[in-house]
């Protein structure tokens, strides 16, 4: 094997140049996000007791159209509208399949599971399917697992979500947001709607974005002061 050893440390340069250079490009790309907020606001009912949220994840995706990713936040489910003591972390675990309609129309469907350390009863299975395009999106979930966030025997129940992005004339990088939410129960779960609108800029490298968010009478009854009207206020890194 002397012949190997022979070979100058320019030619093994060289060779590891031209291999970098002929090698295809990667099939997955990788994203990262953190996230300060005011409140963790989830379906129009404040998941932290209206208190600070932090929040992050990671997302991987596929040239197939195939993703998955893992998102993580502080909450606080023990008051009385919730009744689930010892939760403090909500780990989110999500996959799902995208793929293009048309030049500017994409679908996708998939799966989220929502974890909740030391509280089992709320942990809850959800798949979904997507529309978007020209700055809307329809999505709706469907609650697979026998729980819906600690509501028993409310397998079923199903959650709407509309919204709409657009960019605001005249102001550049600024992001006006519309959204509508409908939750259709099953069981003891009670059928509600909530509301968002936003704004978003980019500011030195984050994203600053202010949201008001109110669900209707039905939503306000069970949830209290959890679901009244409020303005949250947060800073997002992407990465």
């Amino acid at each position: 094997m002397k012949h190997i050893t022979s070979i100058t440390t320019t030619t093994l340069l060289a060779a590891a140049a031209l291999a970098q250079s002929t090698a295809p490009a990667s099939s997955f790309s990788t994203s990262g996000n953190l996230t300060i907020a005011s409140d963790y606001v989830f379906r129009g009912v404040s998941q932290t007791d209206n208190s600070l949220a932090i929040s992050g994840g990671y997302d991987v995706t596929h040239t197939s159209g195939f993703s998955a990713g893992v998102w993580i936040s502080n909450v606080d489910l023990s008051p009385a509208a919730l009744a689930i003591p010892g939760a403090s972390t909500e780990l989110d675990l999500y996959a799902a399949y995208g793929f293009s309609l048309s030049k500017d129309v994409g679908a996708s469907v998939g799966y989220i599971l929502y974890y909740y350390d030391n509280a089992e009863i709320a942990n809850t299975g959800e798949i979904n399917a997507s529309l978007s395009g020209y700055g809307f999106t329809a999505k709706v979930s469907y609650t697979v697992s026998d729980g819906y966030f600690g509501v028993l025997g409310a397998d079923g129940t199903i959650y709407t979500d509309l919204s709409y992005s657009v960019a605001v004339p005249g102001v550049k990088d600024l992001t006006l947001g519309l959204h509508y939410g409908w939750t259709n129960g099953e069981g003891a779960q009670v059928s509600y709607d909530d509301y968002t609108v936003s704004l978003s800029y980019p500011v030195a490298g984050f994203t600053a974005s202010v949201a008001y968010t109110d669900v209707d009478t039905d939503g306000e009854l069970v949830y209290g002061g959890l679901a009244e009207d409020v303005v949250t206020f947060s800073l997002k890194k992407t990465f």
